[in-house]
């Protein structure tokens, strides 16, 4: 899933890099305690920003030392379960079930065994964060719904099938929040969730366009992998200012919370992590540079 939304390391003090790594460590443990050993491999620097944001507490967590599968003899430094690292566990869980019915639904053949496999795997899971959650749940199940039926259509515009997946992430602000608090947050994950949307959308352009996959961007613009190099330049700044103008509006959003301890690492994420990744995926690079953040972050 995704895996665009993340921190800008260059620009962060080792104390705040260390608590942006705890708290990504801190995911995958809850991922494990609520849902079990495989809901691990669900981690991702998404569903990480996520659990910042959703963190009540406006004091520095707490942490404690542990192993793991990849640090099997040196303990890591680890943020205890807290509202925020359950809540994006929760929604990690139910997120990814609802994608994998959504691909089975849209695959066809031998392509369709492995969201088959993987939906019999979380299973059990679901069922548990759906119990949990069941508004939620019915939340990110109607938006997802909503968002095939554009995608059958192959919708030509942007802003429905990005505001779908916007509403998706709405969704995930508790309702049991002071209002102006959840009006804040609401707003930041709509355009945040936008911006997913359409960052991904061109990342998977060449991929969607040589398997015959539905593309917002080949949909809106008109595209084909022969289309004159020209017609893909003009997409491309189009597309460039409407991800800048979601991550302004994402930014504007920020300035109207209060985070607490927590601030620095989400302001940078917003502020720096969202541009750097903008700059990457449009310029081709985005693959290749996050396997290299995937192994800063399981450094020892």
């Amino acid at each position: 899933m995704f895996g665009y939304v993340l921190p800008s390391k260059e620009k962060l003090s080792e104390e705040q890099w260390k608590h942006y790594r705890a708290t990504y460590c801190g995911l995958c443990h809850t991922l494990k305690q609520r849902y079990g050993f495989w809901a691990q491999f669900l981690l991702n620097y998404d569903f990480t920003f996520l659990a910042l944001l959703l963190r009540t507490q406006q004091q520095r967590p707490c942490t404690c030392c542990k192993r793991c599968l990849s640090s099997p003899y040196k303990g890591r430094t680890v943020c205890e379960s807290d509202p925020g690292l359950d809540a994006a566990a929760d929604i990690s869980v139910l997120l990814v079930y609802w994608k994998l019915k959504d691909q089975l639904q849209d695959e066809r053949g031998i392509h369709r065994i492995l969201p088959y496999l993987e939906l019999g795997l979380f299973h059990h899971s679901f069922s548990k964060a759906k119990q949990k959650n069941p508004d939620l749940n019915d939340a990110i199940g109607s938006q997802i719904t909503a968002l095939s039926a554009l995608e059958r259509e192959n919708c030509p515009s942007i802003d429905r099938t990005a505001d779908c997946f916007g509403h998706i992430m709405t969704s995930m602000v508790p309702s049991d929040w002071d209002e102006a608090s959840r009006r804040s947050v609401e707003q930041l994950l709509y355009h945040l969730g936008r911006w997913i949307y359409l960052i991904d959308a061109w990342d998977d352009l060449d991929e969607d366009l040589r398997h015959g996959h539905y593309n917002p961007v080949a949909a809106r613009f008109q595209l084909s992998r022969t289309e004159d190099p020209c017609a893909w330049e003009q997409a491309k700044e189009q597309m460039l200012r409407t991800v800048e103008h979601s991550e302004h509006l994402a930014v504007s959003a920020y300035h109207l919370g209060n985070f607490g301890y927590n601030d620095p690492l989400i302001e940078n994420v917003l502020c720096a992590g969202l541009g750097m990744v903008r700059t990457l995926v449009f310029s081709g690079e985005w693959k290749k540079r996050y396997r290299q953040k995937k192994q800063e972050l399981n450094q020892l």
